[in-house]
């Protein structure tokens, strides 16, 4: 979905054709109407099947439809506002028609307001033209409260189905208390209820009426996101797990931190999970995409080539990620829209984006957590992409012992638990055939030495990082022969650092596949 740039015309492309667009006066319409708006939210299957909503021309109240597509360009209309509800009694009359999903064999939608009789029927979807739930009549199984209740409304865009319509994700409220009726609901059992932890979750933490950015991959897998009802910290969670949090690192032992909306979580079939949302530090820089909690895909300010060079000489820069244009496939691209700027600031319009993740940077934690320093806390050791002369990846830590000095190390393969030494453990290969080396020396860019702040945070020293913080991996290792790191090579790290009263300890390790 997208628009003429010079006419504003609303388009649906489909393998780079125009299938669909506002204005004109397409067959698949009522006689004498044309879409006037078509609504962001498309319904896509496996075989290029697709739906959309919209509003139709004209004086008529009667303008919102939902449509069906087959991938060849033939589109029929599957509701008409105004008219009887497919799979519905007679004399139920379709209102407000949005939220589209498509499936293998057929469409669902939302319906709000539906008028005739029976009365007291508001809301229901349907799903392959039967009526999936409806307000007022049906009731989610396993409601946290002791009485059960029935549907109240839904939320529009708070549905999706797998491939197959046997499993689904519904968000909406109940007919009970206030202060505990918004719920989502996975395969028609509560998963989350506000007022409750999450189950499994921080049994202090209870959860508020924000739940938003609900998803569902082809194979059932779910993920939404929310807020906590002490002081509304958001989390997202993941098949019911909880995976970020606002004010925790996006990734592990990053300086970075996430802040309260989050405007991405999708997953793919294959376990791989999306989180997108605002973090600290500069306004231009503060929006981010992470891969399963520990690689960075893409940054607000990240440059773009959009020439496809393989040069960043375009003077083109992300600017912002919309609120769910992302979706993950099994075999790691990344769908993404958003707005691009230049240097200056300058809006240079909307993008749509297929970014190949499997061609980014991975990052794997091994010995974590580490034992813990005299802080009580264990150090925290992560890498994020950079974008420079170095390897392109930075190692940032913190929880360490403030005001300590350390530095990193790096090797040839990991050894979990690790050799006990000092307070810690070094997880770093010592066998035969592998080798260590320690960037504590000066020249070459192979000096990483720093100090913990009062935060934790550990401060590079010795001007090996662009931003200040941690240490910008050089090309070149510190190792015999002055070999160097090479595109598709997995090399392992591990911070190192004295403590209190003299001891020294470890960082958890880090392995990175360049």
């Amino acid at each position: 979905m997208g628009y003429d740039h010079l006419s504003e015309v609303g388009l649906i492309l489909v393998d780079g054709n125009v299938v669909a667009q506002t204005g004109g006066a397409p067959v698949w319409a009522p006689a004498g109407r044309a879409p006037e708006y078509i609504q962001q939210r498309l319904g896509v299957n496996d075989s290029g099947g697709f739906t959309f909503s919209g509003e139709m021309d004209g004086l008529d109240p009667n303008d919102e439809f939902v449509a069906v597509g087959d991938g060849l360009g033939n589109i029929t209309l599957e509701a008409m506002e105004g008219t009887q509800v497919n799979g519905g009694f007679p004399g139920w009359i379709s209102r407000d028609l949005n939220s589209p999903v498509r499936t293998a064999t057929g469409v669902g939608y939302h319906l709000d307001n539906t008028g005739g009789l029976p009365q007291g029927l508001r809301e229901m979807i349907l799903v392959n033209g039967t009526v999936a739930v409806q307000s007022g009549v049906d009731a989610p199984l396993g409601q946290f409260t002791s009485t059960p209740q029935y549907w109240n409304n839904f939320v529009g865009n708070g549905f999706f189905f797998s491939a197959d319509a046997t499993k689904h994700t519904m968000l909406g409220d109940l007919e009970g208390p206030n202060e505990s009726d918004r719920v989502f609901v996975v395969n028609g059992t509560v998963a989350i209820q506000e007022s409750y932890p999450i189950p499994g979750g921080d049994p202090l933490k209870l959860v508020s009426n924000r739940m938003y950015q609900p998803f569902m991959a082809d194979n059932g897998d779910w993920m939404v996101a929310g807020g906590y009802q002490d002081g509304e910290v958001d989390w997202v969670a993941y098949n019911g797990v909880e995976v970020a949090r606002e004010h925790d690192p996006i990734l592990p032992g990053s300086s970075t931190h996430y802040l309260d909306v989050f405007s991405n979580a999708a997953c793919n079939q294959v376990g791989d999970y999306v989180v997108g949302g605002r973090v600290d530090g500069p306004a231009n820089t503060n929006s981010v995409l992470v891969l399963n909690g520990r690689t960075l895909i893409c940054r607000e300010g990240d440059p773009v080539d959009l020439d496809g060079n393989g040069l960043f000489d375009d003077d083109v820069y992300f600017s912002q990620f919309r609120s769910g244009g992302a979706n993950l496939t099994d075999d790691l691209r990344l769908f993404l829209s958003g707005n691009l700027r230049n240097s200056s600031g300058t809006d240079l319009g909307g993008f749509l984006a297929l970014i190949d993740v499997a061609g980014i940077i991975q990052f794997e934690a091994f010995c974590d957590p580490m034992n813990p320093n005299s802080s009580g806390l264990s150090t925290s050791l992560g890498g994020t992409p950079i974008v420079g002369p170095s390897s392109g990846v930075r190692l940032e830590m913190d929880q360490g012992p403030a005001q300590q000095f350390g530095y990193f190390l790096v090797g040839t393969a990991s050894n979990a638990p690790g050799l006990v030494l000092g307070s810690g453990r070094l997880c770093l290969a010592l066998t035969p055939g592998n080798v260590i080396g320690r960037y504590n020396v000066a020249g070459g860019g192979h000096n990483s030495i720093g100090l913990f702040d009062n935060a934790g945070v550990f401060q590079n020293l010795a001007g090996s990082s662009a931003s200040g913080l941690g240490f910008d991996i050089p090309t070149a290792l510190p190792l015999s022969g002055a070999p160097s790191i090479q595109p598709g090579q997995t090399w392992y790290f591990q911070g190192w650092h004295r403590d209190i009263g003299g001891a020294s300890n470890f960082s958890n390790g880090l392995s990175v596949t360049f």
